[in-house]
C-alpha cells in the first residue's frame, strides 16, 4: 500500500514538478558555487573533528558524531567536494521534506506556497554553510528532521514515529549539545499529540532515556581519558578560561591566597597580565581574546 504522502510528493503532478525543480536547480548550486569557491573552509574546529576521525575516537572535546561521519565518508573518497555536496544535499533535503510536511497537513494559499518553495531552493545560506568542514551542516539537516517528526507526531502520530524520533533526537544530541533542551520541546509536543497516554509516555521515556545512555556512556569514555567522569570537558575548560580572566579585574587589595595545588598556576597568570602591561602581545596572547583555552604557551 502506498503512503499517502507519497502520493502527495510525487503523484501530485504540480508537486512532482517542483521536486525535478528543486532537485535539478540543486545540482546546477553546487556546481557554480564549486566554480567560484573550489576549495571548502576550515574553523578551528574543524582540524579536531578531523584529528578525531583520524584516529577513530569515542571522546573528544567537541562531540564525536561528526567525526565517524566523517570517517565514513572517507571509507569512499577524500574530496572536500564530495563532503560539500552530501552536507548541502542533506540539508536542502530535509528542508524539503519539512517543507512539504506542512503543505501536507496545514495547505496555503497558493502565491504563498511558491514563496516558500522558491525560498527553500533558493536559499544561498545552506551552501555557505555546507562548505565548511563543520558539524553544522550535519546539525541542521537532523535538527530539520528531528521538527518534522514532531510535525507527524502531532497531526498524525503512529507507533512507529516514537522509535524515529528518539533516533532522530539522539542523532541531533550527539552531533551538537545545542539539542540538550530538544527533549523538553518533544516533552511539549508529545503532551498536546492526540494519541494514547501510553505512546505518549513511551515516546517522552524513549527520548530521555536515549540521551541519559549517551551521557552515561560519553562521561565513562572520558573518565577513561582523563580520570574524571564529566560528560563535556570544553564546558570545565572553558569555565576555567574565564575564571583566569577575571583575575584582570580583581584589585590587588582584594586579592585572596589561592589554595596550595594552584599556587604555581596562580603565579604563572599573576605574571602573565604583569607582563602584559608591559610588552605588546599579539591578539592571541591578551586578555580580550581565548589566550588560555587554546594557546600553546597558556600556563
Amino acid at each position: 500500500m502506498r503512503s499517502p504522502f507519497l502520493d502527495f510528493c510525487w503523484g501530485n503532478r504540480s508537486n512532482h514538478t517542483w521536486w525535478i525543480i528543486a532537485l535539478t536547480a540543486f545540482i546546477v548550486q553546487m556546481i557554480v558555487y564549486k566554480i567560484v569557491y573550489p576549495f571548502a573552509n576550515y574553523l578551528p574546529d574543524s582540524y579536531s573533528y578531523l584529528d578525531a576521525a583520524n584516529q577513530n575516537l569515542d571522546v573528544n572535546m567537541w562531540p564525536v558524531a561528526y567525526s565517524k561521519f566523517l570517517r565514513l565518508i572517507s571509507v569512499f573518497t577524500h574530496s572536500d567536494k564530495i563532503l560539500f555536496g552530501i552536507q548541502y544535499l542533506l540539508m536542502q533535503g530535509a528542508s524539503l521534506l519539512f517543507l512539504f510536511t506542512l503543505l501536507y497537513f496545514r495547505p496555503p494559499g497558493k502565491v504563498t506556497r511558491i514563496i516558500l518553495l522558491v525560498f527553500v531552493i533558493a536559499n544561498p545560506v545552506p551552501l555557505f554553510i555546507a562548505n565548511y568542514v563543520s558539524a553544522d551542516s550535519l546539525f541542521i539537516a537532523l535538527s530539520i528532521c528531528w521538527l518534522t517528526s514532531l510535525i507527524w507526531t502531532i497531526y498524525r502520530p503512529q507507533p512507529w514515529l516514537i522509535l524515529v524520533h528518539a533516533l532522530l533526537l539522539l542523532a541531533c544530541f550527539i552531533v551538537r549539545y545545542n539539542a540538550i533542551y530538544y527533549p523538553l520541546i518533544s516533552l511539549l509536543t508529545y503532551m498536546l499529540s492526540r494519541q494514547p497516554w501510553k505512546w505518549k509516555v513511551a515516546g517522552i521515556l524513549a527520548s530521555f532515556i536515549l540521551i541519559g545512555l549517551s551521557i552515561a556512556y560519553t562521561s565513562s569514555q572520558m573518565k577513561k581519558e582523563t580520570g574524571k567522569s564529566q560528560f563535556s570537558a570544553f564546558g570545565g575548560w572553558q569555565l576555567a578560561n574565564n575564571a583566569l580572566y577575571m583575575y584582570q579585574d580583581i584589585p590587588a587589595r582584594s586579592r585572596r591566597s589561592a589554595p596550595p595545588q594552584f599556587a604555581g598556576l596562580e603565579a604563572d597568570v599573576r605574571a602573565h597580565m604583569d607582563t602584559l602591561k608591559k610588552i605588546k602581545f599579539t591578539m592571541a596572547d591578551t586578555v580580550s581574546s581565548h589566550f588560555y583555552l587554546w594557546s600553546p604557551r597558556a600556563p
